[in-house]
């Protein structure tokens, strides 16, 4: 299965290079059994203490001056892997077997919806979204946390910005670029970066990386655009090589239609 989640959350130091890269995982195998979990096929809400392989696939360009607290939204993100290879968490690191993609993964998922002709789409402003995400508390969210807001407008966006900067929010020093991300009227939870938001019929719209924090601050969350992500990756993959493209290609397929 191909997820996207925030460079800061994997942490841009395990990249090899800023520059847009990919990893071949037909003959290479990067994947970990790390923190990364997915509700059981079986439907219940509860984790438990079961880890997938998670498997990064490609990043795209960052800048030299960039760190994992100032990644602008346009560059923070990569697409992954997860396959069906599961353990149950420790103490030690453990590391899987090579990407298998031979099986259909394994999810709880009884409308279908990862099987529609498009799981994804655009937001649409003054509707609601829902955002979700693994907050660093695991205490008070050990299986997780759900925010949800209106998509705000551009202009709307704009203002915020403005308000943002006069309570001396970090958000208001980012001008907010329409073409990259859109803001919903909700504050997401420390930890929740690189959780997906979508709408009321389950379409991915983007990704959550950033969020107000200030005291007097209006309350919102930056999310990168499903379709901003798309067409960097589509444009990634055109770049390459016949040769390259056939090595991605079995797990980016779907998306390059």
């Amino acid at each position: 299965g191909l997820y996207i989640s925030a460079n800061h959350v994997y942490g841009i130091s395990g990249w090899k290079s800023r520059k847009a890269q990919f990893f071949d995982l037909g003959t290479e195998n990067p994947g970990i059994f790390e923190t990364s979990q997915i509700p059981p096929p079986e439907g219940n809400i509860g984790l438990g203490n079961m880890l997938i392989a998670d498997f990064p696939l490609m990043h795209f360009d960052i800048a030299a001056s960039a760190s994992n607290t100032t990644l602008l939204p346009a560059e923070d993100f990569y697409l992954g892997i997860i396959d069906n290879q599961r353990t149950q968490q420790s103490p030690l690191s453990k590391h899987p077997e090579p990407v298998t993609t031979a099986v259909p993964l394994k999810l709880y998922d009884p409308e279908n919806r990862t099987k529609a002709n498009q799981t994804w789409n655009v937001a649409a402003p003054g509707e609601q979204a829902i955002a979700v995400g693994y907050p660093q508390d695991i205490n008070n969210y050990p299986n997780g946390a759900v925010v949800y807001g209106r998509i705000l407008s551009d202009a709307e966006a704009q203002a915020v910005i403005q308000s943002l900067k006069s309570v001396g929010d970090v958000e208001g020093n980012i001008p907010y670029d329409s073409a990259v991300e859109f803001f919903i009227a909700s504050q997401a939870i420390a930890g929740m970066s690189g959780g997906g938001v979508f709408n009321s019929t389950g379409q991915l719209l983007g990704i959550m990386v950033r969020s107000s924090d200030a005291e007097k601050a209006p309350k919102i969350t930056r999310v990168v655009k499903l379709t901003y992500i798309r067409e960097k990756m589509v444009s990634y993959f055109n770049s390459l090589s016949q040769t390259d493209q056939s090595k991605i290609r079995p797990f980016i397929s779907g998306e390059l239609q």
